[in-house]
């Protein structure tokens, strides 16, 4: 619409100009027509000025569609990665990467990662050799989560799914917590819990868990693997507590831009 646009107004002014065989008269830096049919003269341009320029309008009209196409092309290969804890799917602004499940350290172990990985359902092996070889171990993660809001409270000791999803268009990718809406002109791609391990085992990452988790098929026994707690402001700190209270479970959102 907007090529067209411009092309018409090329032509419009061409037109006008070669008319009225002089150049415009302004108002204001704005071209208008005169008042005075008199004072207009002739028309000289022939037929062959007029396809000569329709001809050089067509080549600006076609250049300007060709960059309107390459930036749109570039703009769908900008994105940022991001993983959607609990959910095996992203959101209708994201591309699907992989869908997995949730793995970690086991909570009482002193070493191996802090961090929350989202494993492939199958994965794809180089060399190795066989036998343990007493080194870092991963396990599913689970969520401890029997006191919490539905559907946390039935998902309890289940194992969560993630995905990783790309943004479409979109370059950067934030979570924010205590939060579940986004600064003007971000784009939520998801709201959840900020959890992480109990304050009483060995530490982890923060992470934002969708609020509607989704467990992994035949999970839900207690396997002791990493652990998933709600998070909540301590009232032994100077975090302010007329508006963190202690009893309230903290929220999330991953917001993108």
């Amino acid at each position: 619409m907007a090529s067209r646009v411009v092309a018409c107004t090329f032509l419009a002014l061409w037109l006008i100009s070669s008319c009225r065989g002089r150049s415009l008269p302004t108002y204001y830096g704005s071209p208008f027509f005169s008042s005075d049919e008199d004072d207009i003269p002739p028309t000289t341009a022939s037929l062959d000025d007029v396809q000569e320029s329709l001809a050089s309008v067509q080549g600006i009209v076609t250049t300007m569609q060709a960059n309107i196409s390459t930036m749109a092309e570039i703009l769908g290969q900008i994105g940022a990665i991001y993983t959607r804890w609990g959910r095996g799917s992203c959101d209708s602004g994201s591309s699907l990467l992989y869908i997995g499940f949730m793995a970690g350290a086991w909570y009482q172990h002193t070493g191996g990662g802090a961090d929350y990985l989202c494993l492939p359902d199958v994965p794809e092996y180089d060399l190795y050799i066989p036998g343990y070889q007493g080194e870092a171990t991963l396990h599913t993660t689970e969520l401890m989560s029997a006191n919490g809001p539905p559907p946390f409270d039935t998902a309890n000791q289940c194992t969560p799914r993630c995905s990783v999803c790309r943004t479409i268009g979109r370059s950067s990718v934030v979570m924010i917590p205590a939060r579940v809406s986004c600064p003007n002109g971000m784009t939520k791609d998801y709201q959840g819990y900020l959890m992480a391990s109990d304050h009483v085992e060995y530490r982890t990452q923060h992470i934002c868990v969708d609020k509607g988790v989704e467990c992994k098929n035949g999970t839900e026994a207690n396997k002791e693997g990493a652990h998933l707690h709600f998070t909540e402001a301590s009232s032994n700190s100077e975090i302010p507590q007329d508006v963190y209270t202690q009893e309230k479970e903290l929220t999330c959102v991953v917001c993108s831009v």
